[in-house]
């Protein structure tokens, strides 16, 4: 009898632990896959597995993709969104707000091409680089993060503003 508890208890044991190397395989493989994403669609389908990842930077990314879908949400006053859906209203968007939220991680935000504003106001952000390539962006408003001589990661330094 003992022995077929003993049994059952190792069993179980190993089952756990057999899913959560699966969990950390399909983590490590998201996270991987996260420096090549060129859609909002593709972080927020990998967000699940991105917050489970134990490097502080990837949740901060997962965690600003949860902000970008809540702020598709309450835009369209659409409460029920799949990862597409927020995609093609972000994707056409000329202003995304998402101040005093404190986010640190702005990479998710790089896929949004055509905006030209962002208002990261009274956030956490200490590296703005991701952002490099919006080419279309007129006002990056950054004031009152912290430390608040971020680096403006355009030419025209004008993109930028601290108020």
């Amino acid at each position: 009898m003992r022995i077929g508890i003993l049994f059952t208890v190792v069993s179980s044991v190993l089952v756990s632990c057999s899913n959560r190397s699966t969990e950390t395989s399909d983590t490590a493989q998201a996270v991987s896959a996260s420096k090549k994403f060129t859609k909002f669609s593709q972080w927020c389908m990998a967000a699940p597995f991105l917050q489970s990842s134990l490097d502080r930077n990837v949740l901060e990314a997962a965690r600003t993709v949860h902000e970008l879908m809540d702020n598709a949400k309450v835009s369209t006053q659409k409460f029920s969104m799949s990862c597409l859906e927020a995609e093609q209203y972000l994707q056409n968007a000329e202003i995304i707000f998402l101040d005093g939220l404190g986010l640190v991680n702005v990479e998710p935000l790089a896929v949004f091409t055509k905006a030209g504003a962002l208002f990261l106001e009274n956030n956490r952000i200490t590296d703005l680089s991701p952002l490099k390539n919006l080419r279309n962006l007129r006002i990056l408003n950054i004031g009152g993060n912290n430390p608040s001589d971020v680096k403006c990661p355009f030419q025209d330094e004008s993109i930028c503003v601290r108020n």
